[in-house]
């Protein structure tokens, strides 16, 4: 029973501070991955899932988006933000 309830308090910590995250973020919008369509832009799929896992963070590297208006760089930065 303890160990359950201790699960319980560190779920509920993580869930928490990943809110307080995304709030101090201050994204305008939710956006997910999910809800890009792919197809109606020319951004290469498997390169956007790699920098969804967050790796380049570990290596203290950026991510710079680049492309002209209705490309969806917002989403896909929000996206890759949450």
């Amino acid at each position: 029973m303890l160990s359950q309830l201790l699960q319980a308090e560190s779920t509920e910590r993580n869930i928490r501070s990943i809110r307080y995250q995304t709030q101090a973020a201050r994204f305008p919008i939710q956006r997910h991955l999910q809800g890009f369509d792919f197809s109606q832009s020319k951004v290469d799929q498997h390169v956007i899932h790699q920098l969804a896992t967050t790796e380049f963070t570990a290596a203290a590297q950026n991510l710079v988006l680049v492309g002209g208006t209705g490309t969806g760089k917002t989403h896909l930065a929000i996206a890759i933000g949450i």
